[in-house]
């Protein structure tokens, strides 16, 4: 499993794509990582990943969102005791793909 983006390998997400059935025939060729939402969140870091396929194929995603575990060690640390880390890789294998739940909305600030 890649813990950080630099990780990805073409034949990982091909594999990965397949799997979830969004790649019958093409293999992904490349992957380039743009980290999103920055200053977001304090567990994790988000990157959008552009994929190169080697030829088209319907249906397969151009890009994918990547979650990552936050680089600063006591960050990790606390979460990997807490279960935070493991509890929401559960949400998105068991509950995401179900019509009756959804992710929260984003969080909005108060402003005064």
């Amino acid at each position: 499993m890649p813990r950080r983006p630099e990780e990805l390998t073409p034949a990982w997400l091909t594999a990965c794509l397949r799997q979830a059935g969004a790649l019958r025939g093409g293999s992904v060729t490349g992957c380039a990582a743009e980290q999103i939402g920055v200053g977001r969140g304090f567990a994790g870091r988000i990157f959008r990943l552009r994929l190169r396929y080697d030829h088209p194929e319907p249906g397969a995603p151009a890009a994918l969102i990547g979650k990552f575990a936050a680089e600063h060690a006591p960050t990790r640390a606390m979460m990997t005791e807490f279960g935070g880390y493991a509890r929401e890789v559960r949400f998105y294998r068991e509950l995401a793909g179900s019509r009756t739940s959804r992710p929260p909305p984003p969080s909005t600030s108060a402003r005064g």
